[in-house]
């Protein structure tokens, strides 16, 4: 996609499916304040799909992933309710923690990290 290039799914062709809502956990609310800021400002300038609805949610506590998917449901279920739930594709991303791992990416965690363009091209070529 080119700078300046708009990625509203509300417009795509009728065969191209998308999610409806995109839910992130976070670790803290550090951590989502940052990733709201991140998808607001991402946003704003054509880098992620529009159209779409974004949800951080917090983690209440280190209550791993599965603790932290049944919590993104509930969040969900109060939000929405379940009859809408039902006829939307979710996406659920368990993002919550600082990769302490990889200091470069330890601020915001991988899933704010950005991927060259033609990375993905350069390995798959090697398949």
């Amino acid at each position: 996609m080119e700078s300046g290039e708009s990625w509203d799914v509300r417009h795509l062709e009728h065969d191209i499916i998308y999610w409806d809502i995109v839910v992130v956990t976070t670790l803290d609310n550090v951590q989502k304040d940052a990733y709201d800021a991140l998808i607001q400002q991402r946003s704003t300038i054509n880098r992620i799909p529009l159209g779409v609805d974004y949800l951080v949610i917090t983690d209440p506590g280190k209550i791993g992933n599965g603790g932290s998917t049944m919590h993104a449901m509930h969040v969900l279920e109060q939000k929405y309710g379940w009859e809408v739930l039902r006829q939307k594709r979710i996406l659920l991303i368990h993002a919550g923690g600082y990769s302490q791992r990889t200091p470069t990416t330890s601020c915001l965690g991988k899933i704010a990290t950005s991927i060259p363009k033609g990375v993905i091209e350069i390995f798959l070529s090697e398949f």
